[in-house]
């Protein structure tokens, strides 16, 4: 790989993507593109499209309008193994800030068992860490439609789990799963 590809690969309008940045910083670089999105009025197909690649190693999420994921990060969640006080103990750690603790006084848990999402509270915990990390952080609900990745032959009810999850707890107003595999055939050709 060429010096002029890594550079366009790991970085975005000057954001560093060997680690992810702040919630706060990604919502000072996203407010002045979301900004005029933010209308009530607006149908979800004439908003930009939140794509996330769910990948049971590694993590990617972006807009629509950029041609590279805006964040990656290894996708696992971790919770501290000792109880410290309330605040660090209801904290959980997904991505990047799992390498800020020592690696011994953290439990980490994926959320696929053979590639299939099984535990829903740890895909939870990643999609507040990834809507946040996309500018999305002030808002109680996400307004913008989404395109997320599943592994082929997903089970119709880990599909199901993800969906309810999605519609319930975000209130996404438009939700389209794809299979990564036919994405990267497509984008290929």
């Amino acid at each position: 790989m060429s010096e002029k590809m890594r550079k366009c690969v790991y970085q975005l309008d000057g954001v560093d993507q060997k680690k992810s940045i702040s919630a706060q910083k990604a919502t000072e670089h996203f407010e002045s593109k979301l900004s005029k999105y933010r209308h009530k009025t607006m149908q979800p197909c004439q908003k930009p499209t939140i794509i996330i690649d769910n990948g049971s190693y590694e993590a990617r999420a972006g807009w629509s309008f950029e041609s590279i994921p805006f964040l990656r990060f290894r996708n696992l969640v971790a919770k501290p193994k000792t109880s410290v006080n309330k605040a660090i103990d209801a904290m959980h750690l997904v991505g990047d800030e799992i390498n800020e603790f020592e690696i011994s006084k953290v439990a980490k848990r994926s959320m696929f068992d053979k590639n299939v999402v099984f535990h829903i509270q740890s895909l939870e915990h990643m999609l507040d860490y990834t809507f946040s990390h996309l500018g999305l952080a002030t808002d109680s609900s996400i307004d913008y439609p989404l395109l997320f990745t599943e592994p082929m032959c997903n089970p119709n009810y880990s599909r199901g789990l993800v969906s309810e999850l999605m519609f319930e707890c975000y209130h996404v107003p438009a939700l389209s799963y794809a299979v990564d595999s036919m994405l990267a055939w497509h984008y290929n050709t």
